[in-house]
């Protein structure tokens, strides 16, 4: 899907837009979500599922749960329904601040991660520029080097280094935060020409026929970055 959060209590006036999946499928061969026409449906005020299908490809359930104040719950069930099995398979999945002025972030100056449990200025760590240097990737913690990933592996722009699966944003006055949390994460991403991070959600290998699920935590926080890793949100 393609859509605009907005109504957010954390960041009043702002929008922000999602991309879930942006891609989906087979890592070495992940179908792109403007290929894809989901069916929705919403159960509940505050509930939305959408169902998308390739035939002969793939087929997937997303949920997209807003029943928290300042946080958007994504969960997936993806099947495989070629005839040949996926080694690894993901959601690609797009978190972008670009239209939230109190929070976009072209410079990186304010983006935050983890490395093995403590958090760390996303400048500080290791960079490999490609021919698209807005543009980096990251292997992360308890997932497949992501250079392992064809999808990853395409964009040749990721470093020898691994970080927790989360990706954090905080807003100019350094009293809020935007965070996306894969659960869990097959890999991260940002571009900073958008100002938007992803972390992709991993399912693991999916044989012919067989389903897996995972799915992507977006937090809204009306509190430092510190703070939300204190009350451990993620």
């Amino acid at each position: 899907m393609s859509a605009w959060l907005s109504e957010v209590p954390a960041f009043p006036g702002a929008r922000f837009s999602l991309a879930f999946p942006e891609a989906i499928g087979d890592a070495a061969a992940a179908v792109w979500y403007t290929t894809l026409v989901p069916e929705w449906e919403q159960p509940d005020a505050r509930l939305w599922q959408a169902t998308g299908r390739r035939p002969g490809e793939l087929a997937y359930r997303m949920t997209v749960d807003l029943s928290g104040d300042d946080a958007v719950v994504v969960s997936y069930t993806l099947t495989n329904e070629s005839d040949r099995p996926w080694r690894h398979a993901l959601a690609f999945n797009c978190l972008a601040c670009g239209d939230a002025w109190d929070v976009r972030d072209h410079d990186c100056e304010r983006h935050w991660t983890g490395i093995a449990g403590e958090p760390v200025p996303l400048l500080s760590v290791p960079r490999r520029h490609s021919t698209r240097p807005a543009v980096q990737l990251y292997s992360t913690t308890g997932a497949p080097p992501a250079t392992d990933l064809p999808f990853v592996a395409g964009f040749r722009a990721t470093p020898d280094v691994v970080l927790d699966p989360w990706l954090a944003v905080q807003s100019r006055d350094g009293t809020r935060t935007v965070a996306t949390v894969g659960r869990p994460a097959a890999f991260l991403f940002h571009n900073r020409e958008y100002s938007c991070i992803h972390a992709a959600s991993a399912f693991g290998p999916i044989a012919p026929g067989e389903s897996a699920t995972a799915g992507n935590d977006l937090f809204f926080l009306d509190a430092p970055l510190a703070a939300a890793l204190k009350e451990r949100r993620w």
